[in-house]
């Protein structure tokens, strides 16, 4: 499990910051990139206060969809493809990210503060990073798919939640409340198991289809998952030479 800890509000003056990353794909790939920005500022000083955050990023891709023709069948091998020159969709497998959240910070009171926050993600895969060997020539940085439909999945998820932190005086309590929703879409292209498969049964077969041939799955991924947790950390402050860690307890 990885924690990823956002930066917060600030209530007291207005905060931002940019960054930009560009990166190549070697061997004939596509180039990659990266952007985002984020804003935040008081809306009342010391006590109200929000930021908002954005990305985007753009993997390239490096195997490139194409057509291709099945060789002359004879006693000696099986048909096997070979590129018939029509590229369909060249660095195919590439991929977007897109990213957006939204913090509030409401100090209530000296003691109390409120923030609520959403995160929304969208990870967007066009085609399968997978690439036929006899369509391909690796040692040239040559990566070629024959796939004739394509092997996209969209992922997006959002997370809503509120953090409330109450001062005590002789410890703070904590309460993290979030809603964790996903609905992912896939699709897998099949056609050379299902020739595998079917084809011929306990015999050598010919594993390439046709060209245009395409047997596909889809396949769906839905969460919506509820967290809720409180907890409460002292005040005390225990001298480090004693080796006794200050008061904490989960609930």
């Amino acid at each position: 499990m990885v924690r990823f800890i956002s930066p917060e509000p600030n209530l007291n003056k207005p905060t931002g910051y940019a960054r930009a990353d560009l990166a190549t794909t070697t061997e004939g790939g596509a180039p990659s990139y990266e952007g985002g920005a984020a804003i935040g500022a008081p809306l009342i000083d010391d006590v109200l206060a929000f930021r908002v955050s954005v990305s985007f990023r753009r993997d390239g891709g490096w195997v490139d969809r194409v057509g291709y023709t099945l060789s002359p069948n004879n006693t000696d091998a099986l048909p096997t493809p070979v590129y018939n020159g029509n590229t369909t969709l060249a660095n195919a497998n590439f991929s977007e990210t897109t990213t957006a959240r939204l913090a509030v910070k409401w100090k209530v009171s000296d003691t109390l503060e409120i923030s609520p926050s959403i995160y929304y993600q969208r990870l967007q895969i066009n085609d399968t990073s997978a690439y036929w060997i006899a369509l391909s020539n690796p040692a040239s940085g040559v990566y070629r798919n024959g796939n004739a439909g394509t092997n996209p999945s969209s992922d997006p998820f959002s997370l809503s939640a509120v953090k409330i932190k109450w001062d005590l005086g002789f410890a703070s309590l904590f309460s993290n409340t979030s809603f964790y929703d996903r609905n992912q879409r896939a699709t897998s292209d099949y056609t050379q198991y299902l020739r595998a498969t079917w084809n011929s049964f306990g015999t050598l077969a010919n594993v390439f289809p046709s060209a245009g041939d395409n047997g596909y799955a889809t396949f769906q991924d839905d969460q919506r998952n509820f967290y809720q947790e409180f907890r409460l950390a002292s005040s005390d402050t225990m001298p480090a030479s004693s080796g006794t860690p200050a008061c904490f307890s989960r609930i």
